[in-house]
């Protein structure tokens, strides 16, 4: 989803416009501070729109997140045949992959809401 681009200056710029006004007391000055607070009102449900946009971009993101490790998951035999390899590299292996699959198990469930606490 593309994100709409609003008009608005940032509160920082609109906040130096106020200060500029109150101590300047210019028409011009008051008319840029109300012009620009008017906009940025004016668009706060296009910035609200634009947040529940992100909020479903994360949460594709994080489906996909869940399926592939979901797919490392049921894809990996935890242990290694120890005929090819000599002992030594077998145990490093092995306590590799133990390792990498405790945390796709932890995140798994930590991510679908399963976490034992």
């Amino acid at each position: 989803m593309s994100e709409y681009k609003t008009t608005h200056l940032a509160p920082s710029e609109i906040d130096r416009l106020r200060l500029q006004a109150f101590v300047t007391n210019s028409q011009d000055d008051m008319n840029a501070y109300y012009r620009a607070a008017s906009l940025y009102f004016q668009e706060r449900d296009v910035r609200a729109m634009n947040r529940a946009n992100r909020i479903e971009e994360l949460k594709a993101k994080l489906a996909k997140a869940v399926d592939a490790l979901e797919f490392v998951e049921g894809k990996i035999s935890w242990e290694i045949n120890p005929s090819n390899y000599d002992h030594d590299e077998i145990c490093h292996m092995n306590t590799d992959w133990c390792e990498i699959g405790s945390h796709v198990e932890a995140t798994l469930a930590e991510l679908k809401g399963e976490k034992d606490e």
